[in-house]
C-alpha cells in the first residue's frame, strides 16, 4: 500500500511546479532591468516602442511585486501616454497580466 504524502510534502510539491524535466520559475527575472533603472523620460522619444514597453512592465512589476517604485508617478503617466500614442496595448494590461509578459 502506498503511503499518503504529508501536508508539508504536498505544499513543497505545489510550491515548485514542474513540467517534465523543466522546473517552472515562479518569479522570472525581467529583461534588462538595469536599462530600465537608467531610463530618462526626457529622452523617451529616442527609445523604440519595444524598449518603452519593457521599461513600463519593469516599472509596474517593481511596484506590484517589490513595493519599490522605479519611476515617479508623473514619469509613469508620461510613459503610459507615450505608449498609447504608439498604439501599444501594454498600458491596458491588468496587474495580473504583467507577470506573463
Amino acid at each position: 500500500r502506498k503511503k499518503e504524502p504529508s501536508m508539508v510534502e504536498v505544499a513543497e510539491a505545489e510550491a515548485t511546479p514542474t513540467v517534465g524535466p523543466i522546473t517552472v520559475v515562479a518569479d522570472p527575472p525581467l529583461c534588462d532591468v538595469a536599462a530600465s533603472q537608467s531610463f530618462d523620460i526626457a529622452q523617451a522619444e529616442s527609445y523604440t516602442t519595444a524598449e518603452l514597453e519593457e521599461i513600463y512592465i519593469n516599472a509596474l512589476w517593481s511596484v506590484y511585486r517589490n513595493g519599490v517604485p522605479m519611476l515617479q508617478d508623473e514619469e509613469l503617466d508620461k510613459l503610459k501616454k507615450m505608449l498609447y500614442k504608439r498604439d501599444s496595448s501594454f498600458p491596458t494590461l491588468q496587474r495580473d497580466d504583467i507577470a506573463f509578459v
